[in-house]
């Protein structure tokens, strides 16, 4: 069900959508996660220091903060 709904919200640009920045899954597509987008990203060889990953983590652990989550 998972790549079903991201088939349905990035259409044929799914795969171009992931590898360029997976954590958009979480902020994108209700139901997915940060955990859920960060275990794809590391799939896809996102390293675990990434900027990309950092920025995604810092945004997720601010919106847990605040309730926004």
């Amino acid at each position: 069900s998972r790549a079903v709904r991201i088939f349905k919200t990035y259409g044929a640009n799914a795969i171009q959508v992931m590898t360029d920045n997976a954590y958009r899954l979480a902020r994108d597509i209700r139901g997915i996660g940060f955990k859920t987008a960060d275990a794809i990203a590391q799939r896809l060889g996102i390293e675990k220091d990434a900027i990309i990953r950092v920025r995604a983590g810092i945004s997720y652990a601010l919106s847990e903060a605040t309730g926004d989550g």
